[in-house]
């Protein structure tokens, strides 16, 4: 009798927990995939002015595409391709050197943040996490 009283209540107690876990639905208002402030910080570019000699840390995983200026290579001190995986996007490929040029995309593929220190006033687009 006991034994049967147990599984009785086991059985009630794990349809009790079913019910409970069914009505969270994932993607809704309760339950979420994504929150507001986590899309408007991560999936939106901001734009970034920096002058000659500003710092600028580029998260782990975080993105830039240089705006300005038009047709000239930006020097980059801080960057070091041999310690630093930063690869352009635009052109599918690692960034061998300090200069990095207008209308390219960027990815900091490395596993810590990149500091760069442009040699010239850049304007940027950034996304992820920079500073």
């Amino acid at each position: 009798m006991k034994v049967a009283l147990g599984i009785t209540l086991v059985l009630l107690l794990g349809a009790l927990a079913a019910l409970f876990a069914a009505a969270a639905d994932p993607g809704s208002r309760d339950d979420p995939l994504a929150t507001v402030s986590y899309v408007q910080r991560h999936a939106s570019f901001k734009h970034v002015e920096l002058s000659a000699g500003q710092r600028f840390r580029l998260g782990i995983g975080s993105e830039m595409v240089v705006v300005e200026p038009v047709g000239d290579i930006i020097n980059l001190r801080g960057f070091d391709p041999l310690r630093d995986t930063l690869i352009n996007l635009s052109e599918g490929q690692a960034v061998a050197g300090p200069g990095i040029g207008a209308y390219q995309h960027y990815l900091n593929a490395s596993t810590h943040d990149i500091t760069i220190v442009p040699d010239k006033p850049v304007h940027l687009m950034a996304r992820g996490e920079w500073q």
